[in-house]
Order: C-alpha cells, then structure tokens, then sequence
C-alpha cells in the first residue's frame, strides 16, 4: 500500500481516536443515564472503527491496537475542551450531544472524501464503510439530542396517533 494511503489511514486513527475520548469523556459527564447509554454504544463501534483501520494501518509509530486505544486523551484537543466549558455551563447532556452530531457529521464528510480520493478499492471500501457507520452513529446522536430537547423525532413518530 502506498505510502499517501498509509498517511490518510494514520490521519483516520488520530480523528476516530479523538472521537473515543471525546465519548468517554462525554460519558462521565452527562447526567441522564438514556444519554450514557447512547455514549457506551459510540464507544463501542468508534472502537471497532480504530480495530478496522488497524487492520490496514502498516505504521508502527502508533503501537498496538491495546495501547492505541488505552492512551491518554490529549486535553488540548478542541472537542474536549469545547465539552469541558459545557461543563461550568451546566448543559452537559445538550451539549455533549450537540457536538457530537457535528464531530459524526465531520468525519462522514471526511471519509466520503478520502474514498473519492483513494485508488486502492479494498481502502475506498473502508472509508465508504466508516463514512455509512458515521451516518447511523448522526441518527443515534441527534435521536438522542430530540429527546433531551423534548422535540419528536422521526423514530419516535409512530407512538404519537393522529385522532
């Protein structure tokens, strides 16, 4: 595999590793425990997505698969502090959710493009895979973010009947 794949597939780990920490992070800070759960289940498929690209990944500047995943967040990443000043505000829940949404929505435009821009085919199906993931990983989050705003989502359509 070329070394500008190997780059973008290095550049893919650091973001869905800083989309790991941002989640735990989250998770020990909302209140409500539907939002906690709805945060255990992106830590869980942002881990499979780090596993998937690691399977790719040739580099050996990153270690291994277990203390990629079990390394310190990196405090001065802009997600985690944006969720840190939502803390002193009280909003935790809402905000968590709010960022969330963009940080799936950023990395789902992000694969779309590394696969527009990749020639490997095994490598484009990668990144059209974890840009689809991104996308129902959006649909968890703003679910999420309509019941902590007390708005009706679209999964939720079909428990309110027209009289």
């Amino acid at each position: 595999m070329k070394k500008a794949a190997q780059d973008t597939l290095k550049k893919c780990l650091l973001q869905e590793k800083e989309g790991l920490d941002f989640y735990r992070k989250a998770c020990e800070t909302v209140i409500k425990e539907r939002t906690r759960k709805a945060l255990d289940v992106l830590i869980r498929e942002e881990k499979d997505h780090i596993r998937r690209l690691f399977e790719e990944y040739r580099g050996k500047e990153l270690g291994d698969l277990d203390s990629f995943l079990n390394r310190p967040p990196k405090f001065e990443s802009a997600i985690i502090k944006e969720l840190e000043g939502a803390l002193e505000e009280d909003l935790a829940d809402r905000k968590a959710m709010e960022i969330a949404m963009r940080l799936e929505n950023e990395n789902r435009k992000n694969y779309l493009r590394h696969a527009q821009e990749t020639k490997d085919p095994e490598i484009r199906g990668i990144f059209e895979r974890l840009a689809s993931d991104e996308e129902a990983h959006f649909e968890v989050v703003e679910s999420e973010y309509a019941h902590l705003m007390a708005m009706v989502h679209e999964t939720d359509v079909n428990i309110y009947v027209r009289e």
